[in-house]
């Protein structure tokens, strides 16, 4: 009952922060959802290690070990499709005849 009275306990944004575990919130591949394991989600403390360490090395973050999982399924799973969306939408709208007003 908790989660329907909270807004903390609402689903969250993809890559926000849990405020007492620092864990990042990351999208889940929904093919294959019953294989997520919370314990190797990417927590603040350690994207923060990571990012000092990638840019040490003069790399981007992107690439990085923790992060690079998340930011290729919320790309395959959310982005790519709001793209191609969007790309159909302009298109239809794109050859409507103009009613010229």
């Amino acid at each position: 009952l908790e989660v329907t009275k909270h807004m903390n306990h609402l689903l969250k944004a993809p890559f926000c922060v849990h405020p007492k575990t620092g864990k990042v919130c990351v999208a889940i591949d929904p093919d294959d959802c019953d294989n997520f394991d919370i314990g190797k989600s990417p927590t603040l403390a350690g994207l923060l290690n990571e990012m000092n360490e990638v840019a040490a090395k003069g790399q981007n973050i992107e690439d990085s070990p923790q992060w690079r999982p998340s930011l290729d399924i919320f790309q395959r799973t959310f982005l790519d499709g709001l793209v191609k969306d969007s790309r159909q939408i302009a298109l239809s709208k794109s050859s409507r005849p103009s009613l010229g007003w």
